[in-house]
C-alpha cells in the first residue's frame, strides 16, 4: 500500500510540473505548434493527476477497510 501511495505522490508532483511548464512556455510565448503541443501536454498531465488522485482515494478506502476488517476479527 505504501507503494501505491508513493507512486501517485510521485505521479501528482510530475504532473504538476508539467502543467507549471506548459504554462510557462505558453506565457513566454512561442510559435502556434509549440503553443498547442504545450496545452495538450498540460490536458495529458490534468488527466494524470486526476488518475493518482483517484489512486490515493482507493488506497486510502482500502486502509479504512483493512481497519474495520481487523477491528471486527480482535
Amino acid at each position: 500500500m505504501i507503494d501505491a501511495i508513493t507512486s501517485a505522490l510521485s505521479g501528482l508532483n510530475n504532473a504538476s510540473q508539467r502543467i507549471e511548464r506548459g504554462a510557462a512556455n505558453i506565457a513566454s510565448g512561442g510559435s502556434q505548434e509549440r503553443i498547442i503541443e504545450d496545452i495538450v501536454d498540460i490536458k495529458q498531465a490534468e488527466i494524470s493527476y486526476k488518475a493518482n488522485i483517484e489512486v490515493l482515494k482507493v488506497t486510502q478506502d482500502l486502509a479504512k477497510e483493512l481497519i474495520e476488517s481487523f477491528d471486527r476479527s480482535v
